[in-house]
């Protein structure tokens, strides 16, 4: 009987009409105060542009839409939090006092890699998924790729926060739950991915993106599938 109750409360956070308040409290929480504005710069990037900030709103309905309308609503949402974690980890790595100093070298030599890939063939299906997941994909590789990539995924990061807390009502532990310890294992790849880069001394050599190398990662391929199957 708990668990037809469970199931219940779950339906009824997933009801479009929660939904939509959900996103407009978090938007309200987000650009109309300043909460949050001085630890996460991107929530400003967005909220002072018009068109960012509708184009912003677009996306997260199409995202929750795609969530609850999906046949496993959970899993879609969980879906959507990885791709996050590899956009976010992705390009905020490049803003670090690691990587910045190297970030020209490192998206010279990513560029080539994608060119090269155009180059030999159609896109394949992996860059098809780089694509989907990042919001200026057309981009170069570049500061301005960089800032713009990381400042979506920062804010939309938040609002999967909020969702994950006020719609499935999974506990948030930031460093220590699910979502923490992919994000540590996926930095941890990204940190190795970028070294090898920094360290190769043939300049002509393109690197394949990031997220598409990955791909190859076991561990990180075997902890994705932990956390899709769980629910």
């Amino acid at each position: 009987m708990f668990g037809k109750f469970k199931s219940l409360i779950l339906s009824n956070r997933l009801s479009e009409k929660n939904i939509n308040k959900q996103i407009e409290n978090c938007f309200v929480m987000l650009f109309d105060r300043n909460i949050f504005t001085k630890d996460y710069p991107g929530i400003k990037a967005i909220r002072d542009r018009d068109d960012l900030r509708k184009a912003f709103s677009i996306h997260v309905h199409e995202q929750m839409h795609s969530v609850i309308t999906h046949s496993n609503p959970h899993r879609e949402f969980r879906q959507h939090i990885i791709n996050n974690t590899k956009v976010q980890s992705t390009y905020g790595s490049l803003l670090t006092d690691e990587f910045e100093p190297e970030s020209n070298k490192i998206c010279n030599a990513i560029n080539k890699g994608i060119e090269l890939l155009d180059k030999n063939g159609p896109i394949s299906k992996a860059m098809e998924l780089v694509r989907e997941i990042e919001r200026f994909y057309d981009q170069p590789w570049g500061m301005t790729k960089i800032a713009h990539e990381y400042s979506w995924a920062e804010v939309e990061m938040l609002v999967l926060r909020h969702m994950q807390v006020l719609v499935f009502g999974e506990k948030v532990e930031q460093d220590t739950d699910w979502w923490g310890l992919y994000r540590k294992a996926y930095n941890g790849f990204i940190t190795d991915y970028y070294n090898i880069i920094v360290n190769n001394t043939d300049v002509e050599r393109g690197f394949p993106h990031p997220i598409v190398a990955s791909i190859a990662i076991d561990a990180l391929c075997e902890m994705e599938n932990s956390i899709l199957t769980s629910v």
